[in-house]
């Protein structure tokens, strides 16, 4: 079962909020968020909708649903105020890089790192799967760059 919630909040009638707690893209495991339930509850919203609050508390999970949250976050003409609850690590960063404001308690925790998989097969096989990653690298760089206003090298090396 995910955790994901959009819903008007108590205190203004063109603000809304998106709860996105757990994993980033289906989990046999825990709770998950995936991009299909992320934009189909954006595309919900009405264009009188001026604010969407991002909160967030996940670990991360699969590179491309946290791409395709981002975009879909970024695509919306509202602004976002991302709130980190406790973590925003891996992919679940990603997201919060498409918030026009991030609210990053002391309490809380942010962390980027290069993606990663499992992966097996032959020396092709794994070649393959390492340009994949590099791909990925690259488009999740983009979004902390745009950010950040850091360069690509920089990011990267973080």
């Amino acid at each position: 079962m995910a955790h994901i919630t959009l819903r008007p909040t108590a205190a203004a009638k063109d603000t809304y909020d998106l709860v996105i707690h757990g994993d980033i893209g289906e989990s046999f495991w825990s709770e998950s968020v995936s991009a299909k339930q992320v934009a189909d509850q954006m595309a919900l919203l009405t264009t009188s909708v001026n604010t969407i609050n991002v909160r967030i508390n996940s670990f991360g999970g699969s590179v491309p649903d946290g791409l395709a949250i981002y975009n879909a976050l970024r695509e919306s003409k509202a602004k976002k105020v991302v709130y980190i609850d406790g973590v925003a690590a891996s992919c679940g960063s990603l997201i919060a890089m498409a918030g026009d404001v991030i609210k990053a308690p002391a309490t809380s925790m942010i962390m980027i790192h290069a993606p990663w998989s499992q992966t097996a097969g032959n020396a092709k096989d794994l070649r393959v799967a390492a340009d994949v990653l590099d791909k990925w690298a690259s488009a999740m760089a983009a979004a902390y760059v745009r950010k950040t206003g850091k360069s690509e090298d920089e990011i990267k090396s973080m």
